[in-house]
């Protein structure tokens, strides 16, 4: 069992509710990957990290390898700054 602290509650989770809650977001990241109309504005790497997950855990979710999540997740992220960083000087902030 993995323990997940929220505040002062702890939640258990057993091992096959860790491998349902595992299956449902693999089969949530993959229509999300490969849905043709849509415009993410973050990369379904990015949004899973930023949900707490580590490179280790997203890549076989999303079927690529740790480093290459680890990789993905850090040129979003830096594309991303760059954005932010020529909004503001635009705005003249």
């Amino acid at each position: 069992m993995v323990a997940i602290e929220e505040e002062d509650a702890e939640i258990a989770f057993s091992a096959s509710q860790q491998a349902l809650l595992a299956a449902l977001v693999a089969l949530l990241a993959d229509e999300r990957e490969h849905d043709s109309l849509r415009t993410a504005s973050r990369k379904t790497e990015v949004l899973l990290a930023d949900a707490g997950l580590r490179p280790a855990q997203i890549g076989p979710i999303l079927g690529k390898k740790p480093d290459t999540v680890r990789v993905a997740i850090n040129r979003a992220r830096q594309a991303a700054a760059k954005s932010a960083k020529k909004l503001s000087e635009s705005k003249g902030e």
